[in-house]
């Protein structure tokens, strides 16, 4: 719904629905993302040939019911800023100041782009938790005017590399893991069943376009000496696998097998893909990202960019990608130069008073913990 993820209820009813009185009796079984904050009352639900929900003829609800409170008007400055804000970042056209955050939508990803969103536009720090406390324009905008201090760190710009670019803590932390005991459990797979007429000659374009526009899915993680630092390396020797299959049998040990092919971080893309050929019109796609080189919210600018880099090769015109004013190495260097000495200390000190003395947590378990940990 308007670009965000939302849980939306259909519904058949008899008589009169009461939504808030639904919503608190499912809040009583179910963990609150799992209540939908949308309904939509239809006379029937839509049905395919086969008597199976048509979730494709579905209507679309209107994101303006997601507020269940009266509507009330930004009064002051900080007010109506707050309001911008959350309308771009929520995709919803009417705002009040007492509507709540998470009942409109929100979730912790779209939290974190309000931080930054505020960081960039008010010239303020607010921490992500201060988003799931004042969760209303009315409460956060008096929890902002009230702050006196905090640190706000330089704008992110682009940066001159050195010879050997550094590694972000990110990456520093998955890089440590991966050499401590490998990184299985940070690939991030994707499969897909395609049907039609499919050009992988275009795909494999596609692919290489993203990867070409993105440094940091070109990107080795090298070291010297212990010390970590990342290498851009060109595009032109990605490549995209294929597999023809006499037949599907033993495409899920396949698929099992290709996903789980450990990176080398010193030596590989961040992404693979290979696409196994069923028969005429029929393919899977299986594409793995390394967590090192991207996350749950690359995925959806990527596939927008994906679709309209295949859509553009297909038809023979030019693709329309806004230029990238950053890169992940510019974000890297900006880090380790300003996210160090005394206010990294202050950072450091913190977490250090707070786990001291702490001690592992011993739970009872069903079964006893293996001598060498699996990713089950």
């Amino acid at each position: 719904v308007d670009g965000n993820k939302r849980l939306v209820g259909y519904v058949v009813v008899e008589g009169d629905f009461d939504k808030k009185c639904i919503q608190e009796q499912l809040g009583e079984k179910l963990p609150d993302y799992m209540v939908p904050q949308l309904w939509v009352l239809l006379e029937e639900l839509p049905l395919t040939r086969n008597g199976k929900i048509d979730k494709k003829a579905l209507p679309e609800p209107d994101s303006s019911e997601l507020s269940t409170q009266e509507y009330v008007a930004p009064s002051s400055d900080i007010e109506v800023q707050l309001v911008s804000i959350w309308q771009e970042l929520l995709g919803i056209d009417k705002i009040g100041i007492y509507d709540d955050f998470f009942d409109l939508g929100g979730h912790s990803l779209l939290a974190t782009r309000l931080v930054s969103m505020l960081r960039k536009e008010l010239s303020i720090e607010v921490a992500i938790r201060d988003v799931f406390v004042h969760t209303t324009v009315a409460a956060l905008g008096v929890h902002i005017s009230s702050k006196t201090e905090g640190v706000l760190l330089p704008s992110i710009v682009v940066q001159d590399r050195p010879l050997r670019i550094p590694l972000s803590f990110s990456q520093e932390r998955l890089w440590f893991l991966d050499a401590l005991e490998g990184s299985i459990a940070y690939h991030i797979p994707t499969v897909l069943r395609l049907e039609g007429v499919l050009d992988l000659d275009v795909l494999e374009m596609a692919f290489r376009s993203i990867i070409d526009r993105h440094e940091v899915l070109r990107t080795l993680i090298c070291s010297e000496e212990g010390v970590g630092y990342q290498e851009v390396m060109g595009s032109d020797s990605w490549s995209l696998d294929h597999v023809v299959l006499e037949d599907g049998t033993n495409l899920e040990a396949l698929l099992s097998n290709s996903l789980e092919v450990p990176f080398d971080l010193s030596k590989d893309y961040k992404f693979r893909a290979c696409v196994y050929e069923l028969g005429v019109g029929n393919y899977v796609l299986a594409c793995v990202f390394h967590h090192i080189a991207s996350d749950g919210w690359s995925e959806g600018l990527l596939v927008s960019e994906f679709m309209e880099l295949y859509s553009a090769l297909t038809s023979g015109r030019s693709p329309e990608l806004p230029e990238l004013s950053l890169q992940y190495a510019d974000y890297a260097i900006w880090q380790q130069e300003y996210v160090a000495g005394s206010f990294l200390e202050k950072q450091l000190s913190y977490w250090e008073d707070t786990l001291r003395g702490v001690s592992t947590i011993s739970l009872p378990t069903d079964y006893s913990r293996p001598s060498i940990q699996s990713h089950q």
